[in-house]
């Protein structure tokens, strides 16, 4: 099910489970466009990452964990 959002964007129940857009948008200035291009962005950059770090723990390939977690982590918020 989507609903709307404070920000007037369309988001699915899922999505909004870890995201909070009013802070978003406080960090852009309130800029919606700007918000959802980050957005996109940030899910065309990371789309697979959750399988990638399933496999690397299925493969017990830790030491490929740390760097990948690390960026993502340095692409949310602090």
């Amino acid at each position: 099910m989507t609903t709307p959002s404070a920000a007037g964007l369309l988001l699915s129940s899922r999505d909004t489970a870890s995201l909070c857009v009013s802070d978003g948008l406080d960090r852009v200035m309130g800029d919606r466009a700007l918000y959802l291009q980050l957005l996109h962005r940030f899910r065309d950059d990371y789309r697979a990452l959750g399988q990638q770090l399933r496999q690397a723990l299925a493969d017990n390939a830790l030491a490929t964990l740390r760097p990948r977690v690390h960026t993502v982590r340095g692409a949310g918020p602090a």
